[in-house]
């Protein structure tokens, strides 16, 4: 299976709505404002505070992407070892 074409850039939270930030393919930028249909082939079947849970229309599998996390714990401001591969990569689950 090939991984997402989706990478992870950000999010903005404003009057109780979240939106959710990612770059396709390296290039152009898609809004997720929720569940729903994201484009032909991915649907978007939730999304929570550090991924979200796409489903590829024509197998049926879902993928999740996770977030990276913009501080750790420890204060230092940088994201957790291996988040940014967390967030182009993602994880699959078979259906």
């Amino acid at each position: 299976m090939p991984a997402l074409p989706y990478t992870y850039i950000g999010r903005w939270q404003e009057n109780g709505r979240t939106v959710v930030y990612l770059q396709e393919n390296g290039e152009s930028v898609v809004q997720v404002h929720g569940p729903g249909q994201l484009n032909d082939r991915y649907t978007v079947e939730s999304v929570a505070d550090d991924r979200l849970v796409l489903k590829d229309k024509p197998t049926g599998t879902r993928q999740t992407l996770l977030f990276a996390r913009a501080a750790t714990a420890g204060g230092t401001g940088a994201a957790p070892a291996g988040a940014e591969a967390a967030a182009s990569g993602g994880s699959q689950e078979e259906n």
